[in-house]
């Protein structure tokens, strides 16, 4: 049927034969909505379809338009495919002619529904999509949490962790529409994520971070200590939420908070390369 479809529509697009007639109301009206002077072409039977093309008619003064389909320059005209008119059972459905036609008039054919995962699959996956997140590999752990939300659309800590990929892929973006983009998947994911569970600290934490870079009203420092402290609220052991508050209280100038909150994590993680940076940061700086 395709096939058949599509070798009418070429038929269509390559004749030089172009036909006036009396329009019924309906495709006068459509005609109507194309601007120039439009030839409705000679109506094709396709099985239980009638295709009829639209087709421009322009009077060249001069030589023809750069990537003009058809152009008789010797006659002084060219014409332009503009639209197909499929019309089955009475019913009329226009197709623009504007490069997105063909998908369409012919559709891909459907994709082979993605193979189920038990639940210990999905959990195996989970992790690996943190381990991507971890090695800063954010295309990858963005792919696997959006794959991962086709089994578990209800998942506050899967959307979390998707807005974690795209907050990452925001950062390293080079392009300022970019890092706009991202940034606002990784807000939509946030906001899905403290939807479903409002105390998430996965997405408190990546939210918080989120706002430190973001200028008010959607971000800005006192929207991210929000953020971080109630995510400490939740879970005290949260060390990027500690990291993340002590980030706040050195951009608003209480160093001595933000020591306090370095000390608390690398009494947790005595290795902590983040926590002993910024302390030592701040030592040295009250050095000088």
């Amino acid at each position: 049927m395709k096939r058949i479809i599509l070798a009418a529509c070429l038929v269509m697009l390559f004749s030089c034969t172009v036909y006036g007639q009396e329009l019924s109301e309906e495709l006068a009206d459509v005609v109507a909505r194309f601007s120039g002077r439009i030839t409705v072409g000679e109506a094709i039977e396709v099985e239980d379809f009638t295709l009829v093309p639209l087709i421009r008619l322009r009077v060249l003064a001069g030589e023809s338009r750069p990537g003009a389909l058809l152009n008789w320059s010797a006659a002084g005209l060219e014409l332009e495919p503009v639209a197909m008119v499929v019309i089955r059972e009475g019913e009329l459905e226009v197709f623009p002619l504007n490069g997105h036609a063909f998908p369409a008039l012919f559709p891909l054919p459907e994709p082979e529904p993605e193979p189920e995962l038990s639940e210990e699959e999905q959990a195996e996956l989970f992790q690996k999509g943190l381990r991507y997140l971890q090695e800063g590999e954010a295309v990858e752990a963005r792919n696997i949490f959006e794959s991962l939300l086709l089994y578990r659309p209800e998942c506050a800590d899967t959307h979390a962790f998707l807005g974690w990929a795209y907050a990452d892929l925001a950062d390293r973006a080079s392009e300022l529409e970019q890092k706009i983009e991202y940034g606002m998947d990784a807000f939509r994911e946030f906001s899905w994520a403290l939807e479903i569970d409002p105390d998430n600290p996965y997405a408190l934490t990546a939210r918080g971070y989120a706002r430190l870079v973001v200028p008010p009203p959607l971000g800005g420092a006192d929207l991210a200590k929000e953020d971080f402290t109630r995510a400490l609220d939740k879970d005290s052991s949260n060390v990027e939420a500690r990291l993340g508050l002590a980030q706040v209280y050195v951009s608003q100038g209480d160093e001595e908070k933000a020591r306090e909150h370095y000390r608390i994590i690398l009494e947790m993680d005595p290795d902590n390369e983040r926590a002993g940076k910024g302390l030592r940061r701040l030592e040295e700086g009250e050095g000088e």
